[in-house]
Order: structure tokens, then sequence, then C-alpha cells
């Protein structure tokens, strides 16, 4: 008697559950991610059917533990399922900053970029020109959004925000986006800002004035390409932190760059001693040309999962 009321009870506890479900999804106010997730997952109640027919009347609270292990496998099947989507290109998408030529007046640039699950690429403009734009191209559940302002003292402040409206998505708009932010040659980027959630970052300053720049990946490989020449009165510092993910920096021998608060493990670091001198302090790495008795570049590392290579350019195979 009490085993056949323990039962009743589980399957009026799922029918109810069905019915407000469903009557949310008639009522359209589901977030789309949670309301696709719902859709597709109807088979689940076969799965509780059976394992409750099967451990029902044999385990004590056996059809709780159908309804748990149920639920346990929903879980997994939904997040192997984005999963596999994660690295699908998304194309549905296109935002676009049309190049925008700056006036002789303006004096410099400011860059704030943040993006979820993007590719990124910094790039220069082919010549000295002194345009900025950008191109997005991905995922519908992304909400993008890029201005350009200019300010009283000839600045422009390009911010570039990439967000999306459910952490949860559509199954069918998972997937990884792209973008790509040109920058002018012929105008110093004052400060540079960019946060990633995932995503493999680029960032070309071969050709490129950038004094300060900030730049942090959660999960994803950095690229860095620093100036191939800088005049004696140029410097640029900065912090790069990849939480999940590893760090290339390509430096000409040419340029004196201090690497600070790099990885302790040398297995995890690869560097080519024939071009740099390598000198050990604590848990700071130094990288110094010889010749030089100071740092144009000074870079501030945060590499607790990865590896940080330094490379110089001729040692590039592509």
């Amino acid at each position: 008697m009490s085993m056949t009321a323990r039962r009743n009870f589980l399957w009026s506890f799922v029918i109810i559950g069905i019915g407000v479900m469903m009557l949310l999804l008639a009522l359209d106010v589901l977030p789309t991610g949670i309301a696709d997730i719902m859709e597709r997952s109807w088979a689940v109640l076969l799965v509780i059917a059976g394992l409750n027919m099967l451990f029902g009347e044999r385990i004590r609270y056996g059809n709780w533990l159908a309804l748990a292990v149920s639920l346990a496998l929903l879980g997994g099947v939904v997040y192997l399922g984005y999963i596999n989507r994660i690295d699908e290109i998304r194309t549905e998408n296109v935002q676009t900053l049309d190049p925008i030529p700056l006036g002789d007046h303006i004096q410099g640039v400011n860059v704030n970029v943040s993006t979820l699950n993007t590719v990124v690429k910094f790039e220069a403009t082919a010549d000295v020109a002194k345009v900025i734009g950008a191109r997005f191209v991905g995922s519908k559940a992304s909400d993008v959004n890029i201005s350009v302002q200019e300010n009283e003292t000839g600045i422009v402040n390009l911010v570039i925000s990439e967000t999306r409206a459910s952490s949860l998505p559509d199954f069918n708009d998972v997937g990884i986006s792209e973008l790509v932010v040109t920058l002018p040659a012929g105008v110093a980027i004052n400060d540079l800002q960019f946060t990633s959630e995932r995503g493999q970052i680029t960032l070309d300053f071969r050709v490129l004035n950038v004094p300060r720049f900030n730049i942090v990946s959660q999960n994803g490989d950095i690229e860095l390409y620093m100036p191939f020449a800088m005049t004696p009165e140029q410097n640029m510092q900065g912090d790069i932190t990849v939480t999940q993910g590893n760090l290339m920096l390509v430096v000409p021998s040419t340029i004196p760059m201090s690497v600070l608060n790099a990885p302790a493990d040398d297995e995890r670091r690869e560097m080519n001693l024939n071009v740099y001198q390598v000198l050990l302090e604590g848990s700071n790495v130094t990288i110094e040309t010889d010749g030089f008795n100071a740092f144009q570049i000074v870079v501030q590392v945060d590499v607790p999962r990865g590896t940080l290579t330094i490379k110089a350019p001729e040692e590039l195979t592509h």
C-alpha cells in the first residue's frame, strides 16, 4: 500500500511538472535556451517510465532513484550537446563598423573590447592611414554593440561589447564567432583594454603604437606580435592574463623587453637562448638583448595553466 502511494505520488509530481512546463511553453515566457531544451528532451519521460518499472517495486525509494537518474542523464546530454556545438563557426549575425577615416586633429585612440566565445584579431591598417573599423560575424544569440565617439580633446573611444540575453542560448545558436578590429597605424592607441571568455586571440602590434594594454582571456590561446621597430622615445607597458591557455609573445631581438611574473616551471617555458639572455630572479623572468640598459617593453604575465613562449619573428614558420 505504501509502495503504491509512493509511486503514485511520484507520477503525480511528474504529471504536474509536465503540465506546468507545457503551459510555460505555450505562454512563451521561458528563455529561448530553456524552451529549446524542454522541446527536445521529451524522451526523458520514457527513461523515467522505464527506470520506474525497473526499480520502483524492487528498491526502496526506487521511483525517486529513477527520477534522479533520468534528470542526471538529461543534464549530461544537454552538456554534451553544447560542448559538441561550441566550436562550430556561426555566421548568422553580421555587425560591421565600416572603416572610418580619422582627421589630422585626432590625438589618439582608446579601445575597449569584450567578447564571449569569439575568435578575435586586432590588426593594423595596411599603411599609416588613420582609419578605424571592425567586423563581427557570429551567432544571432550574441548582442554586439559597436560605438565610436570622439571627445573634446581629440581622443576617439572605440567600444565593442558582446553580450548574450540568455546564458543558455538555443542549440542552433551555439558556436564560435569571429571579430576583426582594424586599428590606425598613424595614431597612437593610448590604451587598449580587452577581455575574452573563450576563443583564440591574435594581437598584431607590429606597426602600431600601443603604450598601454591590458589583455584578459579566461579560456583560449593568445598570440601577441610586438612592434618590429620602436623609436627611442616609445615604450609599452602591458598586463596579460591567460587563465586557461597558452601565451606566445613575438618580439624582435633588437627590442629590449622585460617579462615579469612568468611561470616558475622552466619546462613550461620555450625560449631561444641564442637570441635572448634569460635572468632568473625569484619568480620573475627578465628577457633582455645585449647592449641595452633600459627596457622599452615591460609585460607582466599570468599564465597559471599554460605555456609562455617567446620568439623572435624570424623563428616563426607561418
